[in-house]
């Protein structure tokens, strides 16, 4: 499960449940530590490892692929084709969300430790323009704050035609992993 109580009672909201949802499969959370900490390992190696641990999720259904993995830069492609449009034939705004919380992820991810997880807390976005069906977007996560507790995310989404047609904040809340008594 992707879902954990925080750091302690100072981290938690009063009245609130603690933790969020977690945009990528659980078995990447391992792999990516694996991954990580492995010398010999090349960014080709990297993006083939992410993008196969995508393999049935939302990610890939979304037709989401990691392009570039850096500590605090993320990119990815994805396609506008029938499973990411309205039925007007234009890019759905929800998909340019999950984009955005997936690549932002994906960024907290590389910069965690073993023992830690981020989950995202907020997305908020603006759709500036259109993408029409059968193009493909391309987006970039840059890190703005990386803080003990709190990861903030600027996801650029552009057109083929290097338009911004997006721009997305994520706050990912940076949790300790619950140890599994199982």
């Amino acid at each position: 499960e992707c879902h954990s109580a925080g750091r302690g009672s100072k981290t938690r909201m009063k009245g609130r449940r603690s933790g969020g949802s977690c945009t990528l499969p659980k078995q990447m959370h391992k792999e990516a530590f694996r991954i990580k900490r492995s010398i010999h390992m090349d960014d080709t190696t990297l993006l083939e490892e992410f993008n196969r641990q995508s393999d049935h999720s939302l990610i890939s259904a979304l037709g989401i692929r990691f392009t570039s993995l850096q500590p605090e830069r993320v990119e990815a492609v994805m396609p506008v084709d029938q499973r990411t449009c309205q039925p007007f034939g234009i890019l759905h705004g929800g998909a340019s969300l999950a984009l955005a919380e997936t690549m932002a992820g994906a960024g907290s991810l590389l910069l965690l430790d073993t023992d830690e997880m981020a989950v995202g807390v907020e997305v908020t976005g603006n759709h500036l323009a259109s993408v029409a069906l059968g193009n493909e977007v391309h987006a970039v996560a840059t890190l703005i704050h990386r803080g003990r507790s709190t990861h903030l995310w600027n996801v650029d989404i552009y057109r083929n035609d290097d338009q911004l047609a997006a721009p997305v904040r994520v706050l990912n809340a940076i949790r300790t992993k619950k140890i599994s008594s199982r």
